[in-house]
Formats: structure tokens, sequence, C-alpha cells
């Protein structure tokens, strides 16, 4: 269970980044830089998960 939702916490991080440093492409650096910041923060809260868990002695 926590590895799903850890994976797909993963595929929407990376989603959020490619869709921010697209939109910074584009010039306008007000719409890219919120899901860039919103990727990076899943994508901190999903590295934090996994250490607890190992911490913790795994996990399903």
């Amino acid at each position: 269970m926590v590895k799903t939702l850890l994976f797909i916490a993963t595929v929407a991080a990376v989603l959020l980044i490619v869709l921010g440093v697209s939109a910074l492409s584009q010039g306008k650096p007000a719409a890219g830089a919120i899901p860039i910041t919103l990727g990076v923060v899943i994508a901190a809260c999903s590295v934090w998960v996994l250490r607890f868990q190992r911490k913790k002695g795994g996990g399903s």
C-alpha cells in the first residue's frame, strides 16, 4: 500500500516538474514556479516517508 502511494506520488512529482519546466521555457515564470515547487515538495515528502519506513523495518 505504502509503496503504491509512493509510486503515485513520484509520478505526480515528475509530471509537475516537467509541466513547470515547460511553462518556464514558454516564458511564464509564475506558471512554472508553482508546479516545480509542488513537485519538489511531493518528492521530498516521498523521500521522508521512505526513510521512515526503512527505519521502522519494512512495510508493504
